[in-house]
């Protein structure tokens, strides 16, 4: 019965790699965030996201961010870069000026990933040189990939809640 075991719970490995980039949300999001970038034609970008324990984000992808940047990045609701509650809704409000500075950044264009009032992540653009043409644009594609990120990230849970209970019968 082990054996079989061991042989189904192959099988489901297998099968959930050969499911592609849809069910692997690391490498949808790097995907998302090359997108972005070339779009928005920013100089660099990042993709955090809430980690399986729910306790804090971290960053998933991330493409030309200056040397330190990411040691240094505090991205916790509470005390870091943005500010953001329900009551903002779909808003981050820049809260470290002093680390933007320290960067350079002409610019940062951040889009929350929230579903049921609770913040799953944080979708970024970062710019060193000023352009405010793009700005509602930028805004447009981050708004559009976060609703793409949250499928994902749904699916890749309803995925995974699927596979446990698959086990869980088996046993």
């Amino acid at each position: 019965m082990e054996s079989k075991i061991r042989t189904l719970h192959s099988r489901i490995n297998i099968s959930q790699r050969m499911i592609g980039s849809a069910l692997e949300v690391n490498r949808f999001v790097n995907l998302l965030l090359d997108l972005a970038l070339t779009a928005s034609q920013s100089d660099a970008g990042f993709v955090a996201i809430l980690d399986d324990d729910k306790t804090k984000l971290s960053i998933r992808a991330h493409k030309n961010l200056p040397h330190g940047f990411l040691e240094n990045i505090d991205l916790q609701p509470q005390s870091g870069l943005f500010e953001w509650s329900a009551e903002f809704g779909e808003t981050l409000i820049v809260r470290d000026y002093d680390f933007i500075a320290n960067f350079k950044m002409k610019s940062i264009i951040a889009v929350p990933l929230v579903e049921k009032n609770e913040l799953l992540g944080v979708f970024a653009l970062l710019d060193y040189e000023h352009n405010e043409d793009s700005i509602e644009f930028n805004l447009t594609i981050l708004s559009t990939f976060v609703e793409q990120i949250k499928l994902v990230l749904n699916s890749s849970n309803l995925f995974e809640r699927f596979t446990e209970r698959y086990f869980a019968t088996l046993r």
